[in-house]
């Protein structure tokens, strides 16, 4: 018998006992390291002369590995459009309901419909603020930080494009999350097309630890790029979380024993030698050097606002204090103060101070980036033939909602999410119409699917004082949920 499931065709009787063919293309389709070339090469052919117990076991480690990115790394960026466009023009167009049953498998389908900006990567910058004019079209709210780190990020282009010798400068990333650390970074790095290299510190160990250590992040680099070390030898490194290993947040000494590995990066003329293959029993090196590479550093560095409050307080002068934003008062005395090494503060070149992210500048990161998680779920109901719209007030109300998440835009798509529950869960009846989530719509799903229980007991007429102390809220957001309620149950008798 002759099926299909994500393009691919096979023969029913050809499929070896023990195995779930649709399970095995899914997997082939998620994993990040496995090509649309490699699949149509071994899922193609006759299973029966394959090791596919083999296969099936790698498919899932890499696709439990990409669950794992995506679960302990908050800024892990992932995109599926390379390998989706590749994937259809070698098997054809992708059934949307295929897509939608990826979830049989435990692999979210939204992951799979994200779509990588069509923006049009120019193929030469001639000056930083050409730079700054594409980043800024995809990172909001953040002019003066990007205009700074074009300069940096220009430097880097000439060095690489056009082999050019530059002052080596390297930089800390600071702000609260969801303001666009990594995100922002990783921008840069896709329009000068070099490798970037992230290293989250929160994970990492000191050498001759057991874990996760500066060496192993590189050999995997070294292995996801064939083991080209003049590809990797311009890359951009990114260390995480900077501020998670330093003195202030924990105290343990080999946190700042990793800050002392760092400072080799800094060293002119030094290599990083580091064990070529996973497996340590055959003592292969590779070596990295340093020179040309660019590194940066981001954190939150929560509390540091106390640290710089209290230095103000001990200095006589504080004209230019600024009580409104205090972070923009920070100076590397703080950063030392906060558990930062010295010795590796003197090779940091400067520190950039991301800005707090406003309710506007949310709205305008939903409605007008590229790349946003709006854009996802347009993308997602395009392949279900639902054609979805937002009005601008809904989208000012998901605006508003996550800000006073205090996420800054990290959790607009769980809100999203929320009111899209619906739709998802019975898209079929939804096929081929116009689907319009107006404020009034939104604000109803939003509420329901985030205060369902409460809303059960307020039918049951329970005291809503008890309410305030059984959900842990205020009796002011007791009865302005119950209001709601009200209006909601009011709306459906008018209906």
């Amino acid at each position: 018998m002759e099926l299909s499931f994500l393009g691919i065709t096979y023969q029913s009787e050809n499929i070896p006992d023990g195995i779930i063919m649709e399970e095995l293309i899914a997997l082939a389709f998620a994993a990040p390291c496995f090509t649309a070339s490699s699949a149509k090469s071994i899922l193609s052919a006759d299973l029966k002369q394959v090791d596919i117990f083999k296969l099936r076991k790698l498919l899932i480690k890499d696709v439990i590995n990409l669950r794992q990115n995506l679960d302990t790394n908050s800024d892990h960026n992932f995109d599926f459009s390379e390998k989706r466009s590749e994937w259809i023009s070698i098997f054809g167009q992708i059934d949307s309901s295929d897509i939608s049953c990826l979830s049989r498998f435990k692999l979210d389908p939204e992951l799979f419909c994200k779509t990588k900006s069509i923006e049009h990567i120019p193929d030469t910058f001639n000056n930083p603020n050409e730079m700054f004019t594409y980043v800024s079209k995809f990172v909001k709210g953040q002019e003066q930080v990007l205009k700074t780190l074009s300069i940096y990020y220009f430097d880097h282009y000439l060095r690489v494009r056009k082999n050019i010798s530059m002052p080596k400068i390297s930089f800390v990333l600071i702000g609260k999350t969801g303001e666009g650390k990594s995100y922002t970074c990783s921008k840069f790095a896709e329009i000068i097309n070099v490798p970037i290299i992230k290293i989250n510190l929160v994970d990492i160990v000191p050498e001759g630890f057991v874990g996760k250590t500066i060496c192993k992040e590189l050999s995997f680099a070294y292995h996801k790029y064939n083991k080209d070390i003049n590809v990797l030898k311009n890359s951009i490194i990114e260390f995480s979380e900077i501020d998670k290993i330093c003195s202030n947040y924990l105290s343990n000494n080999y946190r700042t024993t990793i800050q002392a590995e760092i400072l080799r990066f800094f060293e002119k003329g030094n290599t990083i030698r580091f064990q070529e293959d996973h497996d340590y029993s055959k003592g292969k090196f590779a070596e990295l050097p340093v020179d040309n590479l660019m590194i940066v550093f981001n954190g939150a560095f929560a509390g540091i606002e106390t640290i710089i409050q209290e230095r103000v307080k001990s200095n006589k002068n504080n004209e230019y204090f600024d009580s409104q934003n205090i972070l923009s008062n920070l100076n590397k005395d703080d950063l030392v103060s906060y558990g930062l090494m010295p010795e590796l503060l003197s090779r940091i070149s400067t520190f950039e101070i991301m800005n707090p992210l406003s309710v506007d500048d949310i709205f305008n990161i939903i409605k007008n980036s590229p790349e946003s998680d709006l854009l996802a779920h347009l993308t997602k109901c395009n392949y279900l033939n639902i054609k979805l719209q937002f009005t601008d007030e809904a989208l000012f109300e998901i605006a508003q909602i996550t800000y006073n998440h205090g996420l800054g835009a990290r959790n607009t798509n769980s809100v999203i999410n929320n009111v899209m529950e619906e739709i998802y869960s019975d898209f079929q009846s939804y096929q081929g119409k116009e689907v319009l989530i107006d404020k009034a719509y939104f604000l109803k799903r939003y509420y329901i699917s985030k205060y369902n229980n409460i809303f059960e007991s307020f039918d049951k007429n329970e005291d809503l004082n008890l309410l305030a102390t059984k959900y842990n809220i205020t009796i002011d957001e007791v009865l302005d949920i119950y209001n709601f309620h009200k209006s909601l149950i009011c709306k459906c008798i008018e209906g």
